[in-house]
């Protein structure tokens, strides 16, 4: 049986449960000064040398795990 393409979205409804979570949000500027984000402005300031150079990645995988 194939899937009728005009068959209404039931996203459309919505309970008063996921309105009041959606009612309270905000827009991503005012997120991004809330929580003190800053641009990035070359994409090397993302890159970080986080694993011991003496230690194996199945060390620091098992450090993460626990």
């Amino acid at each position: 049986m194939k899937p009728k393409a005009n068959r209404p979205r039931e996203v459309k409804r919505q309970s008063s449960k996921s309105r009041s979570f959606w009612a309270g949000q905000i827009d991503l500027e005012s997120l991004a000064i809330e929580q003190s984000v800053i641009p990035v402005k070359e994409f090397e300031q993302l890159l970080t040398d986080f694993l011991d150079p003496d230690e194996s990645v199945e060390t620091f995988n098992e450090t993460v795990r626990d």
